[in-house]
């Protein structure tokens, strides 16, 4: 994703947000509820700021915000 999807562009497919963008940051959000995620953002800072930028998306916001507390719990 660092390298090609997101090497001159905000979004997997340009600059505006498509499903694309919405299904991988459903996948890549359930990392935030381990914090793997987030032990990879120097690495990949790209793919980091894009999806802070989805999570920040007002109903890809809520949505999370009931979703990844749950798995989070559930992967205690």
């Amino acid at each position: 994703m660092e390298t090609y999807w997101l090497k001159d562009t905000l979004y997997l497919t340009g600059n505006e947000v498509t499903i694309a963008d919405l299904s991988a940051a459903c996948e890549l959000a359930q990392t935030k509820a381990n914090r793997l995620f987030d032990s990879y953002s120097q690495e990949y800072p790209k793919v980091y700021a894009w999806l802070d930028r989805m999570l920040a998306i007002q109903e890809v916001k809520e949505l999370h915000s009931i979703v990844l507390p749950k798995l989070a719990k559930f992967l205690k």
